[in-house]
């Protein structure tokens, strides 16, 4: 019969906290998220990954209760850096299909930028949604 150490638990123990640490970052870093307001099931994503200073896209898709595509929303996209002092860029979401919207923006620095998402569903209910972008990379 083997023998427990008590050193092999811990060293199980913190390589389990290690894999679960790489887990949660590696899922935040992937940008992208769902959930539902109003009934209304919201994911974005911005791209290309890591995102860079420069040209990166946000799309935006929408969907019911029943996972049907929302369409004829209007977003309006702002972005801001996370510190103060900078002009915000703002862009204008289009549908390329029935439920997906993108719009193209310029980043223009390095850093923690937030980008917020003005949409305005063709009922006229109006849905405010914010996205961290961290670590954006200077190119």
């Amino acid at each position: 019969m083997k023998r427990c150490i008590p050193g092999d638990r811990r060293s199980l123990a913190s390589l389990l906290f290690v894999l679960m640490g790489l887990m949660a970052l590696l899922t935040a870093g992937c940008r992208r998220s769902a959930n539902s307001v109003d009934g209304i099931s919201i994911r974005e994503e911005v791209t290309p990954l890591p995102v860079h200073t420069g040209e990166v896209t946000v799309t935006v898709q929408l969907a019911d209760a029943a996972e049907n595509p929302v369409k004829e929303a209007s977003i309006m996209v702002e972005a801001d850096m996370a510190h103060p002092g900078m002009s915000p860029v703002f862009a204008a979401a289009k549908e390329t299909m029935p439920g997906t919207y993108q719009s193209k923006m310029n980043l223009t620095m390095g850093g923690d930028w937030v980008v917020l998402l003005h949409i305005r569903l063709s009922n006229g209910t109006k849905i405010e949604r914010q996205l961290d972008v961290r670590g954006v990379r200077s190119n």
